[in-house]
């Protein structure tokens, strides 16, 4: 029998041994795929059943080298079983989906071999081996300038009423009196979009008049200032949570934190995601995590895990003709990286009101219209 399954780059896959074997045991099925070049190959095989052979197609990666996602079909002899847990028989033809974009932990595509080496940043994207990284993600990197901000805030940052809540630490202060302003302020019917994206609550607004929000369970990831969370208190969300890689503290009953660690391995927690200008610096190592090419698409897959079946996600990122990095400070999104990032999910609506009605266009890094995307069952 010949199965068909899919691989994804920088993962083992080991299948075990399948229930009910009863043939000659050779070894496991392990294919080993390598995030820089994108080769992957098989490490070793077993005897089917009572064939006197290995099953076609093993003991070579045969098409599989030459694309970084390593997302082509592969024939799998024998019956499938992943992680080492027996799965049972299959029926013959059947196609089996060993990582594809839902199913892949996130933490596979985390453990690049870059994040090892610069776990906190601290290195330039155009250092040779870095840079060649990001192009065979097809993310080039245009421009050659560093920034490392591990916990500043600028005022640019955040909505003006927020800025007198801004530290000599240059940390922002979440206090009562803070989220109470805002809160107020849009209930009254203002904008307080921070002062570097014009136009992102008016945006997000119609947004959440197109798909209506989940008011039960809102998370919101990558605040620097309450905003956003105000903005979604003020249309309906009844339990909003923050979420952050660190601690901060949160002196208001609007929000409540969770740490992204204590999300590790969570499934379907919430109904509805809001996230803006964050996910394009994940991985870049501006804000002193470690660099990955693939970081955006990691935290998409842990959206795509955090929410529920049918959940929304609010996703606000920087678009332009061309998908590349500028420096280290963030990633510009062509239609071709849009088309990665959002696997697994639906688009629903893109909010184009101040931006035009084709986004696909120019480089400016404040162009961040609203993208609705359901998450598929």
């Amino acid at each position: 029998m010949i199965y068909f399954g899919m691989v994804t780059a920088g993962m083992s896959v080991d299948l075990g041994r399948p229930e009910g074997f009863e043939g000659e045991v050779v070894g496991d099925y392990r294919w080993k795929c390598d995030d820089m070049t994108g080769e992957c190959s098989l490490q070793a095989s077993y005897l089917q059943g009572n064939d006197s052979a290995p099953s076609s197609g093993l003991g070579t990666a045969g098409d599989l080298t030459g694309g970084v996602d390593c997302a082509q079909r592969i024939k799998l002899g024998g019956d499938l079983a992943t992680g080492g847990q027996p799965a049972g028989p299959l029926p013959s033809g059947a196609e089996v989906s060993l990582s594809t974009f839902p199913e892949d932990d996130s933490h596979n595509i985390r453990m690049h071999p870059l994040a090892k080496l610069y776990p906190t940043g601290q290195v330039s994207l155009c250092t040779p081996k870095v840079q060649s990284a990001f192009e065979e993600s097809g993310v080039p990197v245009v421009g050659c300038g560093f920034e490392q901000n591990c916990v500043g805030t600028y005022p640019d940052q955040l909505p003006p009423a927020s800025r007198p809540y801004l530290t000599a630490a240059c940390t922002v202060d979440w206090s009562q009196e803070h989220t109470d302003t805002l809160l107020r302020l849009v209930q009254q019917g203002q904008d307080v979009s921070p002062g570097h994206y014009p136009y992102a609550v008016p945006d997000l607004l119609e947004a959440l008049d197109t798909v209506p929000l989940d008011r039960n369970n809102v998370m919101v990831a990558g605040s620097v200032s309450p905003w956003l969370e105000a903005t979604l208190a003020a249309n309906g969300a009844g339990k909003i949570y923050t979420m952050d890689y660190d601690f901060r503290d949160l002196k208001t009953n609007l929000t409540q934190l969770v740490l992204r660690k204590d999300l590790e391995g969570q499934r379907s927690v919430y109904g509805a995601i809001v996230s803006f200008s964050s996910i394009e610096h994940d991985g870049l190592g501006r804000y002193c995590d470690p660099v990955n090419p693939d970081g955006d698409r990691a935290a998409m897959v842990e959206f795509y895990q955090w929410l529920q079946p049918g959940g929304i996600l609010y996703l606000g990122i920087p678009v332009g003709e061309k998908t590349h990095v500028e420096g280290n400070g963030h990633r510009i999104y062509g239609s071709d990286r849009f088309a990665k990032l959002i696997k697994g999910f639906k688009l629903l609506h893109t909010v184009t009101t101040h931006w035009g009605q084709e986004p696909w266009r120019g480089s400016a890094w404040n162009n961040q219209p609203w993208f609705v995307l359901q998450r598929e069952e």
